[in-house]
């Protein structure tokens, strides 16, 4: 069996010796207006079909729809592109990091201080043992 630009041809019979396959021209006749009866009967189904599917509205209503969720995919593409790009030009994620690193260097402080109240407050007496977390260090 080969490829044929259609694709796979596996469940096709193959005929290795053409001349074991005889027929007479009658049954060759009939089998022809056989598929021909055949492709007809689609033909007209197919023919019925379609007028059905436009009378109904069907055609139109499906085209629209198709072209109303296309707009609505643009535009959503579209405003995500804006939300991103201004929020690249604008100061929003740079002022946030800011906001950040300032709070960071306040509560750094903050520590600080309160470590050395505690410090001052607790020098008397011996038995108490501060000790300074890691997180509590300025980076």
């Amino acid at each position: 069996m080969s490829m044929d630009s259609g694709g796979s041809i596996k469940n096709r019979p193959t005929y290795n010796n053409v001349s074991s396959f005889k027929a007479n021209p009658e049954q060759i006749a009939e089998s022809i207006k056989t598929l021909a009866r055949s492709i007809q009967e689609g033909s007209l189904k197919m023919t019925r079909t379609v007028q059905i599917l436009h009378k109904s509205g069907a055609i139109g209503d499906l085209s629209l729809a198709v072209r109303e969720a296309s707009i609505a995919a643009r535009d959503t593409a579209r405003e995500i592109r804006d939300t991103a790009r201004d929020l690249k030009e604008g100061s929003v994620i740079g002022d946030t990091a800011r906001a950040i690193q300032e709070t960071t260097i306040s509560a750094t402080s903050t520590v600080d201080t309160v470590m050395a109240i505690t410090s001052e407050t607790f020098r008397p007496y011996q038995k108490v043992i501060m000790t300074r977390l890691p997180e509590w260090t300025a980076s």
